[in-house]
């Protein structure tokens, strides 16, 4: 009891220690940590699960459900006035790595802006959680009740993805014309909702298996799990749900009776799904050998831009946060270098790699990695089944974006600190008050800077975009918005095409060149070569078009612009370069304007 409490057992310290007020006494520490559990468990639940159509992307609503619960467990750890020395210890590679990523960026070396920002208040927000809850983690209950509360809040999203599938909540999820899948889920995207179960998926086969209490309860929650998981139709959820599974059976050398039953229900459950819901299931396979899926030929151009950047910046990186700037030009250089007409393209701007190691290299570059690596290694020495879901992380982060996804970072990073904490319990011992009172006090801040940094600006964007879809006049909500210390990147940019369509060009042009500073995109460079075609200044609308077919090499529209403002003596030049991206019908059609 003494070490869960963290009541000293030598008893002649004991008699020289006040009996101070109710809430430092062993009793009162005991409570305190009953509701310090619950509210971690809460908090991931409420995190994985809290989406909003009112904000620009669903991941804004987890951060703030998180960071509510970091300022609660702030309050509560100013209240216990205890954190753990190993915590501290644990998070060293990251403080580490935030250190080398602003001294590089105030040094010049890397790009420090609001994107680097707003990335840098996500990785504290995630570490103070850790801070604040690891000395519950040092204790075997407080493991077992956390692990408890992953495996709660991936039944939570499968079960809330099942109800959209089933049709059964449309106020919930009410369906939305044009969108790319019907199953969006809570995280706005089904193969986030995918990865993410298959996080709970490991641990709650261990719990199932293993020598645990509760075990049908433990087996009735993988139904669910792998229902969800099932209709994501995401392969490489499935992959990393398939290694998480198999290395808890390794290491565990759980082949026995209940593992046996845990793996027929698994079964059950998946072929009960193929059967439900074909399409996201088997059908997922189908479209991948018969070449119907873009989605994987893809990967290879974003995988060869991330990797033009990796050597462009070998050292620093280009900042935490600023691959979806920098990524445009790269992937551009891929397209135009040699061999880059083989890659599948499209015209859309991608705002992560889909391969986090690649990502992470190019953000944080060779510094990052070696930091990186030392985690990696420390953690290597530590035992324990939750390696199941760290490989299953590990797996999905091969193809998808899961670090810069705070609800999956915070399952990983969590089980990692799990590890660390069970190697480590011999050594427990708090990193005294005024710590604890710093880690508080922080905390409870860093819920302010969400709010102002994050959520306020995401909820006026949205309002902003839904007025202009709704063909209302935008502008003075996107003003208004830009006038903002923490405007989202594309604020600019909405509001000079709000400006174009009102025949305001002048200063349309002006906010395309604000765009510029934080976005690097085609649409961009299209939108301001528009402005400024349209205001007569040829010479310079033709610069910024080759910029947008540089980037944007297969949009007709933008190939037909740049004909227009073209020397006659050149267009032929123009036309010859257009036929490697464009199709015949469209050159076809830019030839009539000769």
């Amino acid at each position: 009891m003494a070490a869960w409490t963290g009541e000293s057992t030598d008893l002649s310290r004991r008699r020289l220690e006040p009996l101070s007020t109710e809430v430092t006494s062993p009793s009162a520490k005991s409570q305190l940590d009953v509701v310090r559990l619950a509210l971690v468990c809460a908090t991931l639940v409420a995190s994985a699960s809290a989406y909003s159509a009112h904000l620009t992307s669903f991941l804004h609503a987890k951060e703030y459900a998180l960071a509510i619960g970091v300022a609660a467990l702030g309050m509560l750890t100013l209240i216990t006035g205890r954190v753990s020395r190993v915590g501290v210890l644990f998070l060293i590679p990251l403080l580490a790595l935030v250190i080398v990523a602003v001294s590089a960026g105030l040094a010049g070396f890397t790009t420090l802006n609001r994107a680097a920002a707003i990335e840098l208040l996500r990785w504290s927000v995630l570490a103070l959680f850790v801070l604040n809850v690891f000395d519950l983690l040092e204790a075997e209950r407080g493991r077992r009740v956390v692990s408890a509360g992953i495996i709660a809040s991936a039944v939570a999203v499968s079960a809330l993805a099942l109800a959209q599938f089933a049709g059964l909540v449309p106020v919930l999820f009410p369906v939305y014309e044009g969108h790319a899948h019907p199953l969006y889920s809570v995280f706005g995207n089904p193969g986030l909702m995918g990865g993410y179960v298959a996080l709970g998926l490991p641990i709650a086969f261990h719990f199932a298996s293993g020598k645990t209490g509760a075990r049908f309860v433990w087996m009735a929650s993988i139904v669910p799990i792998c229902a969800g998981l099932a209709i994501s139709g995401t392969r490489s959820a499935w992959a990393a749900a398939l290694a998480g599974v198999l290395f808890v059976l390794a290491y565990e050398r759980l082949w026995n009776r209940y593992a046996a039953a845990t793996l027929l229900l698994v079964l059950l459950a998946v072929a009960a799904l193929v059967l439900i819901a074909p399409d996201q299931t088997i059908g997922r396979f189908e479209s991948a050998a018969l070449g119907g899926d873009s989605s994987s030929s893809l990967r290879f151009w974003f995988w060869s831009g991330a990797i033009e950047l990796i050597r462009e910046f070998p050292v620093f990186g280009v900042g935490p946060g600023n691959f979806a700037y920098h990524s445009p030009e790269a992937l551009a250089h891929v397209l135009h270098g040699p061999g880059g007409v083989q890659f599948a393209h499209n015209e859309v701007h991608t705002l992560h790699a889909h391969n986090d190691f690649l990502e992470l290299a190019a953000e944080t570059g060779a510094v990052g990695l070696l930091l990186i690596l030392w985690w990696c290694l420390r953690l290597a020495r530590c035992p324990g089944p939750e390696w199941g879901s760290l490989i299953a992380y590990a797996v999905f982060a091969a193809f998808y974006f899961p670090t810069f996804s705070s609800p999956h970072a915070l399952v990983a990073l969590i089980l990692a600190a799990v590890l660390f904490a069970r190697r480590h319990d011999a050594e427990a011992k708090p990193a005294g008050r005024a710590a604890a009172s710093l880690v508080g006090l922080i905390s409870m801040a860093v819920l302010g800077l969400v709010v102002w940094m994050v959520l306020i600006p995401s909820f006026e964007y949205r309002e902003a975009l839904d007025r202009h879809l709704a063909k209302d006049d935008p502008i003075p909500a996107y003003e208004r918005l830009a006038a903002h210390p923490w405007a989202p990147a594309g604020v600019h940019e909405k509001l000079g095409l709000a400006l174009l369509q009102a025949g305001q060009n002048e200063a349309a042009e002006t906010e395309f060149k604000n765009a510029l500073i934080s976005i690097d995109t085609g649409a961009v460079y299209l939108g301001l070569g528009v402005a400024l075609f349209q205001q007569g200044k040829l010479d310079e609308a033709r610069e910024v078009f080759e910029s947008c077919v540089y980037r944007w090499p297969s949009h007709a529209y933008a190939w037909e612009l740049l004909l227009r403002v073209t020397p006659q003596e050149d267009r032929g030049k123009v036309l010859e370069r257009a036929t490697t991206w464009l199709s015949r019908e469209d050159i076809a059609r830019i030839e009539k304007l000769e």
